[in-house]
C-alpha cells in the first residue's frame, strides 16, 4: 500500500498527457504512471532511471541464479555426473 501512495504523485491521466505531452516530456524528471480508466497503462520515466533500473536487475538476476546454482550443487538428493560418464551413457 505505501508503494501505491507514493505512487500517487506520478498518476497522470492519458487526456491531461496528451494535451502536455511536450512539457512532461522536456519537465521528466521521476517516472510517471499514465492513467487509461483509472488503470495503469503506461509508465514514462527519465533515461538514466531506466538504465539504472536495467543494470540493478541485471545484477539482481546475477545473483538469484547464482543462489539457485548453489541450491543445486548442495542438494544431497541431486546426483552430478562426470563429464566422461554422461557422455559414456549416451554411447551405450
Amino acid at each position: 500500500m505505501m508503494m501505491l501512495s507514493k505512487m500517487e504523485n506520478y498518476l497522470i491521466s492519458v487526456t491531461e498527457f496528451r494535451n502536455k505531452l511536450s512539457s512532461i516530456i522536456s519537465s521528466l524528471t521521476t517516472p510517471k504512471i499514465i492513467m487509461k480508466n483509472d488503470k495503469p497503462t503506461i509508465v514514462i520515466m527519465p533515461f538514466e532511471i531506466y538504465k539504472k533500473m536495467e543494470e540493478t536487475l541485471e545484477e539482481q538476476n546475477d545473483y538469484i541464479l547464482a543462489q539457485i546454482a548453489d541450491g543445486r550443487v548442495n542438494d544431497p538428493e541431486v546426483e552430478y555426473l562426470s563429464h566422461d560418464t554422461f557422455w559414456s551413457d549416451l554411447e551405450d
